[in-house]
């Protein structure tokens, strides 16, 4: 939003899905939040995210000047970063293909039956 923080990837993503689990709703203050998932090495940023432990596995980044929130990590996966599409330059460009915790999903969100779709992680 204020622009301390940016990043850039290089390659493509590994996945773009939406996540309507209620960390991430409480994280965004938003019903669903896209991430993208790229791996550590594909990443280039420039400022300094605060990172915030969520819970024991996860670590959550945002910019400590606006709040914004970026990233998130899990400690399963430490290769990988998932990031918020939203703060893309260009958003219109990663298009999700699966939505992953309708388990969890606010009851009034719709979702697009044309993605793939877990009631739980998409991992699952």
């Amino acid at each position: 939003m204020c622009g301390a923080v940016r990043y850039e990837m290089t390659g493509k993503p590994r996945s773009v899905g939406l996540c309507h689990c209620k960390s991430c709703r409480r994280a965004s203050g938003a019903p669903v939040v896209s991430w993208f998932v790229c791996h550590v090495d594909q990443l280039v940023m420039t400022g300094e995210l605060t990172r915030y432990a969520s819970s024991r596995e996860v670590i959550r980044g945002f910019c400590g000047t606006c709040g914004t929130p970026i990233s998130y990590t899990h400690t399963d996966a430490p290769d990988l970063v998932e990031l918020t599409s939203a703060t893309l330059d260009e958003p219109d460009l990663l298009v999700p293909t699966r939505e992953s915790w309708l388990s969890e999903k606010v009851a009034w969100m719709c979702v697009d039956r044309a993605r793939r779709l877990h009631q739980r992680s998409s991992q699952e």
